[in-house]
């Protein structure tokens, strides 16, 4: 009974297969979640117009969040914030403006806070 147990020689192969047959397929769901709400995120970001600040001697009827910019009775921005100067003297109202309008507003811009007036011939503003 001289039996002599050799030891097996290990058969050694290559691992078959890329990167992709290592990654679940379940993590794709995940990842595409991901780069959709980062495009949408970067979409909503490029589509904020330029904040600009405004100085009023009173600001009656300005709310923020409410009150529209128009040019010609169109809205070309909405009142962000109403707060007041350094040394309580005026009111400083931060407008969001429209991309497209942007680019015509300068340091010459006049800007006024139209009230409602009530006359006989009617209301207006």
């Amino acid at each position: 009974m001289n039996d002599t147990i050799e030891a097996a020689d290990p058969k050694v192969r290559a691992a078959r297969g890329g990167l992709l047959s290592r990654i679940s397929v379940v993590w794709l769901v995940p990842a595409l979640a991901l780069i959709v709400s980062l495009g949408i995120a970067w979409q909503s970001y490029s589509d904020q117009g330029v904040l600009i600040e405004v100085a009023f001697e009173n600001a009656s009827g300005v709310e923020e969040g409410k009150t529209r910019l128009r040019y010609r009775d169109v809205s070309v921005g909405t009142v962000e914030t109403v707060s007041f100067s350094g040394d309580l003297s005026q009111v400083v109202v931060q407008m969001r403006v429209d991309k497209d309008v942007a680019p015509y507003i300068d340091a010459d811009a006049r800007f006024w806070v139209v009230r409602p007036q009530v006359s006989v011939r009617g209301i207006s503003g």
